[in-house]
């Protein structure tokens, strides 16, 4: 059973495999080329923690396990196919010396190894079936049905068939110790033992030239297929952001470069990091499945993006050597101004990547070029913009009365009395927003109990830019950052609160970018803190049932989750239910993004998704489970009859402004105002401790 002990089979399969892995490995000095198009990013830090991160993400699998049942298909698959690497190379090997053998495998390791071999094998060819099923029978929406996902199903069902008729071959004639240990290929081989020792060579052989051109068919194709990722995603996770996701990157808008361009309008302008995520995505549309755009009927899928502009790359990169070609433009034809402009920068799409793509910055750097380069955005935003810059603010409302809300209070303004402990941000929303002006003032209120020395800095604070730059007038937001850490190191502030999980975000992750260095504390942390040490008692009883949702500013991007739910279960009455979609995985408002400001002209308004889902949570925890909450306005109209008539107040809760004032705006579009109230964590808070 030597299929190239003859000259002439030995010649055939050297030219296979000279001719197939020279032609991988021209393929990956091509592709790999590519990356040098881009621009230069450091990603080369923190070892340790990369290789960390590799060993839970890669190997461990650990975000497709988010997904149960595909998860374990894909795990099967992947961790089935790393057993197999020794046995294929086993094979490969073979082909030039026909005794290879590694030198364990007669002893205890390779019985063990033959037992594991035979079934993660078997394995695999389960997570197969089921992922064509998945694939041809229940035809999920993420999944890219193509040629290509076929192509590669087929010849790893090959694989591994042929290699566990070589082993049937191979051990039928004569059983061993070995084969005992192999309860798959015993099952199999059963029906032969015994059978002839000629006929089965003439069968090994004919499996064994099976397998390893179907092996060497598909190294060469593993790079024109979404497959290629088998290459690149270990790479890709070792590469990943590490710390703050969500802080995008700067520009130097002092020292532009020579072009004087600003962010992202071709394909070579992103950093070679960037161009490394088109080639690990494996299409999974798991960014997609969980993207509020796209599920509230948007243009934008983060899978599809990331594909085109992967297809765009392959297929341009000769026209981008040469010079003065012609391309078709990254914005608007690859990628639609509205695929651009439907990200909320909620973070869903990257938190569910099991490869750890980046969509954010990709597209909020095309934002950039729009923006800066092309004067092209919401019209809306025209007025947003320049009340930032003249008022310090985007509701343009005059700076003089920033403090108003405080009026009575007797809250200390560091202007009067820098004397504190402790800086309370109110943020724009919190200072102008009638709605969060309340929320203002309970946090003020709970601070005061607490004897916490706290101020504000009133008219001094100004908009810390985060709407600005997510919108992607990057020069905006720099000049707010500048101006305000100018004010903070006046003052010398060393620690923050704030109600605020954008303004959280942004002085905490975004202005160490500038220089501002500050211990910056968001409310609900900050609240259960003053709770565990006693400095505040929470005594009324709330009769309320309440959903809570975590603001993706708060939750995804800076892991805050214990803090709210600690404190809305600590309140006497208060009845907590936590939302279909909750934690990591939660749903986004829609505010983030800038599209607090924008109109939404495409698909449904991503805050009414989101109050439907509580709408219907509270429908089915306050009884009546015979007839579920529909979503048109007449059954909303009758849920909220309904819902009245409960001893308890109904309520979806956050902690975040932006999320408060998008689901005001849709309790009043649906009205359903009666039916759920939309608070934040600190009016309960307050109402509590009296």
């Amino acid at each position: 059973m030597k299929p190239t002990s003859d000259i002439y089979g030995f010649i055939v399969y050297c030219i296979i495999a000279a001719v197939s892995v020279g032609f991988f490995i021209y393929t990956l000095y091509v592709r790999f080329g590519y990356l040098a198009l881009g621009r230069y990013e450091n990603r080369f830090d923190h070892i340790g923690k990369r290789l960390k991160a590799v060993l839970l993400f890669a190997f461990g699998q650990r975000r497709l396990l988010y997904d149960m049942a595909p998860g374990i298909m894909h795990a099967m698959i992947f961790w089935g196919f790393l057993v197999i690497s020794i046995a294929n190379i086993t094979n490969v090997c073979r082909g030039f010396y026909p005794d290879f053998a590694f030198p364990f495998m007669d002893r205890t390791p390779g019985l063990v190894y033959a037992f594991v071999l035979d079934i993660f094998e078997a394995l695999v060819i389960v997570g197969l079936c089921i992922a064509s099923y998945r694939r041809y029978i229940i035809k999920p929406d993420k999944l890219s049905l193509n040629i290509d996902g076929t192509v590669c199903l087929l010849l790893i069902f090959i694989l591994m068939v042929t290699d566990f008729a070589l082993r049937v071959t191979e051990h039928a004639p004569f059983p061993d110790s070995m084969t005992a240990l192999m309860p798959v290929t015993m099952a199999i081989m059963s029906p032969f033992y015994g059978a002839n020792e000629h006929i089965t060579g003439i069968f090994y052989e004919s499996f064994w030239w099976a397998h390893i051109i179907c092996f060497y068919v598909f190294l060469c194709y593993i790079p024109y297929s979404k497959h290629f990722h088998l290459i690149t995603a270990i790479p890709n996770v070792f590469l990943s952001l590490l710390g703050a996701r969500v802080a995008l990157t700067p520009i130097d808008i002092e020292h532009p470069p020579e072009a004087e361009t600003f962010g992202v309008s071709k394909i070579e302008e992103f950093t070679w990091k960037q161009l490394l995520d088109l080639y690990a995505c494996t299409e999974c549309g798991r960014c997609q499945a969980h993207c509020p755009a796209w599920i509230a009927g948007k243009p934008l899928s983060p899978k599809k993006i990331i594909v085109d502009q992967r297809n765009h790359l392959l297929s341009r990169v000769s026209e981008l050597r040469t010079p003065n070609s012609e391309l078709r433009t990254l914005i608007g034809q690859v990628n639609t101004e509205d695929e651009i402009w439907a990200c909320t920068a909620c973070g869903a799409c990257e938190e569910e990547c099991p490869v750890f793509i980046e969509p954010i910055q990709r597209i909020y750097d095309m934002r950039r070029n729009l923006v800066l380069m092309q004067s092209k955005f919401d019209r809306n935003v025209v007025t947003n913009f320049k009340n930032i810059e003249a008022n310090g603010n985007p509701y343009g409302f005059g700076a003089t009365s920033r403090a108003d809300w405080a009026e009575g209070l007797g809250i200390k303004k560091l202007s009067e009395d820098s004397n504190v402990d402790i800086l309370f941000w109110v943020g724009c929303a919190g200072s102008f927003d009638e709605r969060n002006k309340k929320v203002s003032i309970a946090l003020a209120k709970i601070l005061k109990a607490s004897g916490i020395n706290f101020g504000i800095l009133g008219n001094e604070e100004r908009c810390n830019g985060e709407t600005a730059r997510r919108i992607g007038n990057e020069y905006l937001f720099q000049m707010m950052a500048k101006a305000n850490i100018e004010t903070l190191n006046k003052y010398n502030i060393k620690k923050i609160i704030t109600a605020c999980p954008h303004c959280f975000n942004t002085l905490k992750n975004e202005y160490p970018q500038f220089g501002g260095n500050y211990e910056v504390v968001h409310h609900t942390e900050f609240i259960a803190d003053l709770i565990k040490k006693g400095k505040i008692k929470l005594t009324k009883e709330i009769k309320e049932t309440v959903a809570y949702h975590d603001s993706c500013y708060l939750g995804r991007f800076n892991n805050i989750y214990k803090a709210p739910r600690g404190i809305l279960k600590s309140i006497p009455g208060v009845k907590f239910m936590e939302m279909k979609r909750y934690g990591k995985r939660s749903f986004c408002c829609g505010g983030g993004g800038g599209h607090a400001w924008m109109e939404e002209r495409l698909g449904k308004k991503i805050n009414v998704v989101r109050l439907e889902e509580a709408l219907t949570l509270i429908s089915q925890e306050t009884g009546d489970r015979s007839q579920e909450l529909k979503t048109q306005d007449s059954g909303l109209k009758t849920q909220d009859s309904r819902l009245r008539t409960q001893d308890s107040r109904p309520a979806l809760v956050s902690a975040c402004p932006f999320c408060l004032s998008m689901f005001e705006d849709a309790r009043r579009f649906k009205n359903v105002e009666h039916s759920i109230n939309s608070l934040d964590v600190a009016e309960l808070v307050v109402e509590s401790i009296g």
